[in-house]
């Protein structure tokens, strides 16, 4: 039994206190452990099977005859390789949280074993070791053989371009690359693989050796030596290299420490399943809403097919109605010809009749001319007026062959078109609902990665320039060459370098959720498009009212035209009453000449003067029927004009409706396959939590709730330690020691050379 003052109490035991102990079993190690001791046992018959003790059922450490006499274990390796990654020796350090007092009995082929707690005898026989303990923290050491790491490392080195051993290096200047390669060997258990992280770190002194590259590292500063950290995630295949500047070239022993790395975390809670909702319903709603707008294309391709075939049947016959115009154009500008003659000879019919008073005979000759001019005057009127009937017969008939409009249908069709209209602007309101879903569905899958820029930032931090995030952490300087702070550091690196690279494993559900905000952008532009396309086809229905408008203006006019034509008929029938009037005076004129041939009635001159008042009359009036003939002729250049803007409009919006049936087209197609997308999407929401649940874990493996299992490293060592984790050294490259120059001892002087000195 030992002293009650070497009793450790687990309570009162700090984690430092741990530390220490395991730091002076690696210095036990490096200086060699084969010198005598009271607690050190060689174990010449070990390599046989394991033995259980008497009494035991199962090969794990026990205080022999407690239930609950130990609380932890926890297994360190140590591990001495050669300078090109081939291993040396291994040794184990086992540590127990002893709870009762008795006898640990414990199983394992070892080939040394070394007390470090007490100085208990270790008994071992049959491969089964047996200690005094008592409560509190039990260390001891065995040496084991014959076994390989769970990784192979392999190191090559290379100076100025030329391969060379690692002990050849001593004292050599140069450029020299180091390459690391870490590989997880095909026996390795699914928990090394996934679970164990590799933290390799090579120390130099920064007066030998200058670091020119090292891709991938985490650099440091410790007093004078340059650290230089590699990290190998877990279940990874690493290369490195370090291009170094030497200078009489000496490297410390390289570290590799490998440590478990697990995050338990319950990715099936309602608080990381619940944030997938709002985006889940989102896209219901979404894939109902497309399949409803998919239903609906049809019937709006027809619409857009027929309001097409009608706006080509109106412009056609708008082409028709002018060709119309353009004739009844050139009737009236003849009849305006006509109409301008006709002024012209009533014009010097009344100029003549005023000189009848002063002169019978030039009344005689002007009333000879009239009555010579009259029927080629009347045959005029009657020429105008048949062209006028013509005229007006040939409008009716134009008109007569224009389409029907129906405008209640078109009026029907526009709000068809309204009603399309608001559906589109309803979608593209509950698009934005739909996309804020999937953003709440994002921040809910980046619960993990919600600070991955800073995360970034920190691992960029930690790469770069460590001492600044250590003085920042409020750490001293000394602590940076703490081991334990750069294991911390770059198990820090690695963790944030996988989750950059997991993340982009949910690249395809990232996808889908970011996909879904643009998709509703491009729903809004098409509310927006069909809104403008709506606009159009009420300024089409406005254009069509007012060709019924301008028919009715053409029917107006025809009618006019015959009325016209009536009165002209009347007129005609009065001027040939009065052209046979004018014969008449001018045949009794014969019968009022003296002998002399001159006239002599008292009462001719008043009449003469009356007729020429009322010619001239008749030249007014006519002069107001020349202008209302130009007038007409004007107006009806006026409406032909507006024909001509109308057909050219009606071509623009009959190849708007063109581009605006074809973009229909397009956009059903376009729905169509969405809607087919969608269908498929829904399909899948049934599982896609569970799926990304499971995407999560198969991506990080470490996040699954207790799924590591460790296996002891000791051969013929069933039990699994509650921790475990290797140290590894691998050789250096010594110094060379460079003899000082021999310092030449002072000739001794003479008697007399002294007595000399003292007078000089």
């Amino acid at each position: 039994m030992m002293k009650e003052k070497n009793k450790p109490s687990i309570s009162r035991r700090r984690p430092v206190r741990r530390v220490i102990v395991v730091l002076i079993c690696l210095a036990v190690f490096l200086v060699g452990i084969g010198s005598a001791s009271p607690v050190l046992r060689d174990c010449p018959g070990g390599g046989g099977g394991a033995i259980l003790a008497e009494g035991s059922t199962a090969a794990k450490p026990i205080i022999e005859g407690e239930d609950a006499g130990i609380t932890k274990n926890e297994e360190v390796v140590y591990g001495r390789l050669n300078a090109d990654g081939s291993p040396q020796e291994f040794y184990v350090v086992e540590s127990f949280n002893v709870a009762k007092e008795g006898v640990l009995s414990d199983v394992g082929n070892f080939d040394r074993l070394v007390n470090l707690t007490s100085s208990a005898e270790i008994e071992y026989q049959d491969n089964r070791l047996r200690v005094e303990v008592e409560p509190g923290l039990f260390f001891y050491q065995g040496n084991v053989s014959g076994v390989d790491l769970p990784w192979g490392i392999f190191l090559s080195y290379t100076l100025d371009g030329q391969p060379i051993e690692a002990d050849e290096l001593s004292g050599r200047s140069g450029d020299l690359l180091i390459k690391l390669a870490i590989r997880p060997r095909a026996s390795i258990s699914d928990s090394m693989r996934d679970y164990y992280i590799l933290q390799t770190q090579f120390t130099f002194d920064s007066e030998a050796v200058e670091v020119i590259d090292a891709p991938l590292a985490t650099q440091a500063l410790a007093g004078n030596d340059r650290v230089v950290n590699f990290t190998t995630l877990p279940g990874k295949e690493s290369d490195y290299e370090l291009q170094l500047a030497i200078t009489d070239f000496y490297m410390n022993p390289i570290s590799i420490t490998a440590l478990p790395l697990e995050f338990p975390l319950d990715l099936r809670s309602e608080d990381f399943t619940e944030a997938l909702e709002p985006m889940l319903d989102g896209l219901r709603d979404l894939n109902d809403g497309l399949q409803k707008l998919n239903d609906g294309m049809p019937e709006l391709e027809t619409g857009a097919a027929d309001l097409t075939d009608g706006a080509d049947a109106l412009t056609n016959g708008g082409k028709e109605l002018l060709e119309g115009a353009e004739e009844l154009l050139s009737g009236l500008k003849e009849y305006a010809d006509g109409v301008g003659e006709v002024l012209k000879g009533m014009e010097r019919l009344a100029n003549g009749s005023a000189q009848l008073v002063p002169a019978g005979e030039q009344l005689a000759s002007g009333l000879k001319e009239l009555c010579a001019g009259g029927p080629a005057l009347a045959g005029g009127l009657r020429e105008l007026a048949q062209g006028l009937g013509e005229m007006a017969r040939q409008i009716r008939a134009q008109l007569a062959e224009l389409p029907e409009v129906d405008v209640a249908g078109i009026e029907q069709l526009l709000a068809g078109s309204q009603a399309i209209r608001g559906v589109l602007a309803e979608l593209k309101q509950s698009g934005t609902a739909l996309a804020a879903g999937a953003e709440q569905g994002l921040a809910g899958l980046e619960q993990m990665g919600a600070k991955q820029a800073e995360l970034a930032q920190l691992a960029q931090l930690l790469q770069e320039n460590p001492a600044a995030l250590a003085q920042q952490w409020q750490l001293s300087p000394d602590a940076l060459q703490n081991q334990d702070v750069q294991i911390l550091f770059g198990v820090l690196q690695g963790i944030l370098t996988d989750i950059s690279q997991g993340m982009a494993g949910l690249g395809e559900l990232s996808e889908l959720l970011s996909g879904i905000p643009p998709y509703m952008s491009g729903v809004g532009a098409l509310a927006d498009q069909y809104a403008q396309l709506d606009t159009a086809l009420g300024q089409l229905v406005a254009e069509i009212s007012r060709m019924t408008e301008l028919a009715g203006g053409m029917k107006e006019l025809a009618d006019n035209l015959d009325l016209f034509k009536t009165g002209l008929d009347r007129a005609l029938a009065g001027l040939e009453q009065y052209f046979k009037g004018v014969e008449a005076i001018y045949a009794g004129l014969d019968g009022v000449k003296d002998k002399n041939g001159k006239l002599t009635t008292p009462g001719l001159n008043s009449g003469l003067t009356q007729l020429n008042q009322g010619l001239w009359q008749l030249y007014n009036g006519s002069s107001v029927m020349g202008r209302s003939g130009s007038q007409l002729t004007g107006g009806q250049s006026e409406i032909n004009d507006g024909i001509r803007k109308l057909i050219d409009g009606n071509s623009e919006l009959t190849d708007g409706l063109r581009e605006y049936a074809a973009g229909i087209h397009e956009v059903a197609d376009g729905v169509g396959e969405m809607a087919g997308g969608t269908a498929e999407m829904d399909e899948r929401l049934d599982n896609i939590d569970e799926e990304i649940i499971e995407l999560v874990e198969e991506k990080f493996p470490m996040l699954k709730k207790g799924t590591l299992e460790l296996s002891s490293f000791v051969p013929g060592r069933d039990s699994q330690p509650d921790t475990q984790q290797f140290i590894l050294l691998v050789d250096g490259v010594d110094k060379v020691e460079r003899s000082a120059p021999p310092v030449e001892e002072p000739k001794a002087k003479s008697l007399w050379e002294r007595i000399l000195d003292v007078f000089r």
